[in-house]
């Protein structure tokens, strides 16, 4: 952890576990404006879910934080799940989903800016995930980066396969970034070709088309990844992370 960075924080949120040496989230979030802050979404209500909760472990600040988003109506329409280990410099993202009418709206991409500004004030080196379903394709987009190299030579061939089977053209061999492989250039793919090489059902005729590269990414099976950002300024991460959508 970057002592001088994330100290000031580390120990502001000490002072708020009292005796006990730790403390649930239930009622108390708003002592932790910045990560009040970092969790929240416009317009949303933040509710923070049983089990959550931070602790110091003797080196730094752990524990686990579930929150859902709802409107003001009461409805739910998301969730994010995270890990503090400041100790190990990792924030990790265990779970976030944003239902279909919420995503493509830079909300994702919002939330992980607001996590990299709050890992920045705690002294955190990086943001981690396992990208997973539309994960693998919503993550690469924010700057998660392939963690090993020999995950990323997994993901780019089973990528080339599904393009060999889609019948495109595709050379991963310059692909560095798991970005590069999200925004590989082509034409739309139809959803019902990609469901048709899954075994799937197909979608509903008006269901729209996706592009080339989240194709790449989310049309091969068992293909998961677990994901990376580099929290460094300048980092090719925090880079990606910047970009306008």
């Amino acid at each position: 952890m970057d002592e001088e960075n994330g100290q000031p924080i580390v120990e502001a949120w000490r002072e708020q576990f009292g005796d006990a040496g730790g403390v649930s989230l239930r009622g108390e979030l708003a002592h932790f404006p910045e990560l009040e802050h970092a969790i929240a979404l416009p317009e949303l209500q933040t509710d923070v879910l049983e089990g959550s909760y931070l602790s110091w472990n003797g080196e730094g600040i752990e524990g686990p934080v579930h929150v859902i988003w709802r409107t003001s109506d009461g409805t739910r329409v998301g969730m994010l799940s995270l890990d503090f280990f400041t100790a190990e410099g990792e924030i990790s993202l265990e779970d976030m989903h944003l239902p279909r009418g919420y995503q493509a709206q830079g909300l994702g991409r919002a939330v992980v800016a607001e996590l990299a500004a709050l890992g920045d004030a705690l002294g955190i080196e990086a943001l981690i995930t396992m990208a997973a379903d539309v994960g693998r394709y919503a993550w690469a987009r924010c700057g998660f980066d392939f963690m090993e190299d020999d995950t990323r030579h997994l993901v780019v061939r089973s990528a080339a396969e599904f393009a060999g089977a889609l019948g495109r053209p595709f050379d991963g061999s310059s692909i560095a970034h798991s970005w590069e492989l999200a925004e590989y250039a082509g034409e739309d793919v139809p959803l019902a070709q990609v469901a048709q090489l899954r075994g799937e059902e197909p979608p509903p005729e008006d269901a729209p088309a996706i592009k080339f590269g989240q194709a790449l990414l989310l049309g091969p099976r068992n293909n998961d990844w677990p994901g990376r950002l580099e929290l460094a300024a300048g980092s090719p991460s925090r880079t990606q992370l910047a970009r306008e959508e």
